[in-house]
């Protein structure tokens, strides 16, 4: 008790050298985590938002064919834009092999989407909305689904309409795109890994956009029709929907 109230111990509590370092101790590895958790939601808004660049570059890239028919060809140039348009695709697919590693670091589909109504029009109601959606022809890893039989009804179809605030599915469509005529539908999907703790943390995120164009140079009633090749192995035609 009497060597608490030594004069050699009160100027040890008194003595301030040192603190500085002691509080940077104690801050600087706080402040490195707030600057790494800002760094990758950066990263995530920016891989968001070039997800979305993909989506709407390719869908309207073929959106102004000028011909009411897409090959093989023109869809796979569209697609293989895509590492151009995100090139983080290439770095998490660097040790694949095959034609398009690519593919394998980002899931891609391009659709064509026909709209028809599932009420005829009459004279006490002219113009009843458009409620049917059908796929005639799907290009990519996850192809939207087709139609088994000519859609009459709208519980008989199989890509339904949903909310415009609606996560994006193979399944669904926005109610917005329903519409006279056709639409081409870009489906992209890709899991986000952060850079800094990803192999450590489990803070994947899976980012999905579509977009929806219209034919800009088709009439309003027809449709962006597909050429088959023998040799493309990515696209499939739905042959039992009526078109």
């Amino acid at each position: 008790m009497i060597m608490l109230f030594s004069p050699r111990f009160r100027r040890l509590i008194r003595d301030r050298n040192g603190n500085v370092s002691i509080e940077v101790a104690f801050v600087f590895p706080i402040l490195v985590l707030m600057l790494g958790g800002v760094y990758q939601l950066w990263q995530a808004l920016n891989t968001s938002r070039q997800v979305q660049i993909v989506a709407d570059s390719i869908g309207q890239m073929l959106s102004q064919n000028l011909t009411n028919t897409l090959a093989s060809n023109d869809l796979l140039f569209a697609a293989r834009a895509t590492p151009v348009l995100f090139p983080r695709v290439l770095a998490d697919t660097a040790s694949k092999t095959g034609t398009d590693p690519w593919m394998q670091g980002i899931k891609l589909t391009i659709s064509s989407v026909v709209f028809s109504q599932s009420v005829t029009p009459t004279k006490a109601n002219p113009s009843p909305p458009y409620d049917i959606a059908q796929v005639v022809w799907s290009f990519g890893s996850v192809p939207r689904p087709c139609a088994t039989a000519p859609v009459t009804t709208v519980g008989g179809a199989v890509i339904k309409k949903v909310s415009d605030t609606a996560t994006p599915s193979s399944t669904t469509l926005p109610t917005d795109v329903y519409q006279a005529g056709s639409a081409i539908v870009t489906d992209v999907e890709y899991e986000f890994k952060p850079s800094l703790w990803g192999n450590v943390l489990p803070l994947d995120i899976t980012f999905k956009r579509s977009s929806y164009f219209q034919p800009r140079y088709l009439v309003s009633t027809d449709w962006m029709r597909y050429s088959p090749d023998t040799s493309d192995a990515y696209t499939k035609v739905c042959t039992q929907g009526g078109f």
